[in-house]
């Protein structure tokens, strides 16, 4: 008993070896050929799924990690992408999608010259007719705010005791007040920016502006700035990121 064990582990040893052999070239060309031997490698070699998973993880960082740190990813790039996870059954972390997402949408207007585009059923938010959703991201609503403080400056005051309860202040006494603005979060939600409008979908505050009704929009150091006619109070929406919706936003506008 004590040799099967050890042949079995020697086995599993050069199993293990094999599999990760068969991976890398699996990961260099993912056709259908190299895919079938590195199933056959685990039948026969009889490793787990959780031993499979682990060489899986190892291995495929690298490919990814060099597609993720380039600044845009091609629709073959982004084809590598799920055909790997999708056979290996392998989830990119969430942070990960969206920089697949930013990187692909970058690519899809700088070289391939189109907006990107996503499907109804992908984006949580009622479409009018003819309406296409080109960005979508989580986001802050902030506002900017008011505050006004009363200043007191003294000059030499005397004070004099007329009765119990009353003192009479003779002297300097002038009053002054001091205004402030300063930006504070309003709502957590989604932004989403369509071919006619930019819309936002928070917990207690939405927004929905047609391009047309907006006079102003700019990017400052607390977010992107939207101002419509007739409306004193601007909306600030705050993003991980501004370059892809400043591209997207100049494309329509400027079209």
């Amino acid at each position: 008993m004590a040799n099967i064990s050890f042949f079995d582990s020697i086995r599993y040893s050069d199993g293990i070896k094999e599999y990760r052999s068969n991976l890398s070239k699996y990961m260099l060309e993912p056709s259908v050929d190299n895919y079938s031997k590195l199933k056959n490698v685990q039948e026969r070699s009889g490793l787990s799924i959780d031993i499979c998973n682990t060489l899986i993880s190892e291995e495929i960082q690298k490919p990814l990690d060099d597609i993720l740190n380039k600044e845009k990813i091609s629709k073959v790039e982004l084809d590598y992408i799920l055909k790997l996870t999708s056979t290996l059954n392998y989830s990119l972390l969430d942070r990960h999608k969206l920089e697949v997402r930013r990187k692909y949408s970058l690519w899809q207007i700088e070289d391939n010259n189109s907006l990107p585009v996503y499907k109804s059923g992908i984006v949580d938010l009622p479409l009018k007719k003819g309406e296409v959703v080109h960005f979508y991201e989580n986001a802050t609503l902030k506002k900017y705010k008011t505050k006004t403080t009363k200043l007191n400056f003294h000059g030499p005051v005397i004070r004099l005791r007329i009765c119990k309860g009353f003192v009479y202040k003779l002297g300097s006494l002038n009053i002054d007040t001091k205004t402030s603005i300063h930006v504070e979060n309003e709502d957590v939600g989604n932004f989403y920016i369509t071919n006619k409008r930019v819309v936002f979908v928070g917990k207690k505050n939405n927004f929905s502006y047609y391009f047309p009704q907006i006079v102003k929009s700019e990017l400052t150091d607390v977010g992107l700035v939207f101002q419509k006619e007739n409306n004193a109070n601007a909306k600030i929406v705050e993003l991980s990121k501004y370059d892809l919706p400043l591209l997207i936003l100049s494309r329509i506008l400027n079209d």
